[in-house]
């Protein structure tokens, strides 16, 4: 028969096991450990009940899988962040590419028609520094 009751000392006993598993962590061997280690016999429904040891008991379990909620979440918000950056940079890009070929033809299009004009002295057109 299961205890219908923990008492604040076992609940402790109990969620600093959770927080030492270092293996593979299920209810029925959590349930397994709390019988051998502190022998006391709980079931997991009644595990389940304390607020504490389902919040160390979700906590292992993220902390053995080696990714936490909140990395999840915050790699999650920081990639949207990132690529919202990478297509306005893309557009600005690509905005700026388009405005250096308008200006390259115009330059190529001046040099073209400067070679068409005969005997053209530049330093003529160029007013001396006083």
């Amino acid at each position: 028969m299961a205890n219908l009751s923990l008492s604040s000392k076992q609940q402790r006993q109990v969620e600093t096991l959770i927080r030492s598993w270092s293996t593979k962590l299920t209810w029925d061997l959590l349930i397994t450990a709390i019988k051998n280690d502190l022998g006391i016999k709980i079931s997991r429904q009644s595990l389940h009940t304390y607020g504490g040891i389902k919040n160390e008991y979700d906590t292992a379990k993220v902390r053995l899988r080696g990714v936490s909620p909140e990395l999840v979440h915050k790699i999650m918000q920081s990639d949207v962040k990132l690529a919202k950056r990478v297509e306005k940079l893309e557009a600005e890009n690509s905005v700026m590419q388009e405005t250096i070929d308008r200006q390259l033809a115009f330059i190529n299009t001046m040099l073209a028609n400067a070679n068409d004009i005969p005997n053209l002295d530049l330093q003529a057109l160029v007013k001396p520094r006083a």
